[in-house]
């Protein structure tokens, strides 16, 4: 059997491997140590879908002449598994629009995967899509085929907003700086409301408070990931040493604060500590961007 991996002949030595899908695990297991994942294999030029590999052990090495693997880094087989979820999501437009309910049907079959999934592939905590997402899948009826016109619209925008969140997320993956940059301006347009979070607690306005600081723990953090990516890739960062660390700890003494229920400390972190270094962030993926053009 010739074994090619990204149309790559590889020298391959059986060791009691009897069947593909013996095959298949020993070169997964390998590829693992590189950082590498099979995404695609065909047998004589017949694709075998990996959520069904199982049916490898059907295949006698005898039997087949040619085994094709595509295999992804890790970055790659995250942008492509994001790609799948657009996907999943458009197809759910398109059944909604056509009011297909056997699709619909189809389609909410598969969500606990999304469910599940979502919130590390987006590198994102998972309470978001509970207070969200997951709560507007389950509660509009739309897993069983059965959604109303006036949930019709709520979902699509949800959507819409999966949908952004998928795409900088893939940005973040494939051009990092760019996506930095675009972080950072969108932080600098959230100080005035930033500002407003000690007052909003005050005001006994809790929850938009909260749901700023949402917004902002996750676009800070998203920004604390690119530049720890740029500098593990030896992008030379024009930053404090201490700077990566110290947003680190802000981010984790506000999750405490927001957890004790200690607003005060909560509004004083957003406003005194957390407004300089969304200044600093954008300076330096502004210097960064430079650099690259």
């Amino acid at each position: 059997m010739n074994i090619l991996i990204n149309n790559e002949k590889i020298d391959f030595s059986l060791d009691g491997e009897r069947n593909c899908l013996d095959i298949y695990s020993g070169l997964a297991a390998w590829l693992e140590t590189q950082e590498y994942y099979i995404s695609e294999i065909s047998l004589d030029g017949k694709e075998i879908f990996l959520q069904n590999k199982e049916i490898l052990k059907d295949y006698e090495i005898g039997s087949i002449t040619k085994m094709e693997i595509t295999a992804l880094d890790r970055i790659q087989t995250m942008v492509k598994d994001l790609g799948t979820v657009r996907s999943y999501f458009d197809l759910y437009n398109q059944a909604l629009d056509g009011m297909n309910r056997d699709v619909m049907i189809d389609l909410g079959s598969q969500y606990g995967h999304i469910r599940n999934n979502l919130p590390q592939l987006l590198m994102m905590n998972g309470y978001v899509f509970d207070t969200t997402l997951n709560k507007l899948m389950d509660d509009s009826g739309i897993l069983e085929g059965d959604v109303s016109g006036e949930n019709k619209a709520a979902l699509k925008q949800e959507w819409a907003n999966v949908d952004a969140l998928i795409q900088g997320r893939m940005g973040e993956l494939t051009q990092p700086v760019q996506e930095g940059l675009k972080t950072a301006a969108t932080l600098n347009r959230l100080i005035p409301r930033i500002e407003e979070v000690s007052v909003l607690f005050q005001s006994n306005k809790d929850k938009e408070a909260l749901d700023i600081i949402i917004v902002l723990s996750e676009l800070l953090s998203k920004s604390v990931r690119i530049l720890t990516g740029l500098s593990e890739a030896g992008q030379e960062l024009s930053l404090p040493e201490e700077f990566i660390p110290e947003l680190n700890s802000i981010l984790s003494e506000l999750a405490e604060a927001i957890d004790t229920g200690d607003t005060i400390l909560t509004g004083d972190l957003t406003e005194y500590e957390i407004i300089p270094k969304i200044e600093i962030l954008e300076e330096i993926f502004t210097a960064l961007s430079r650099e690259e053009s």
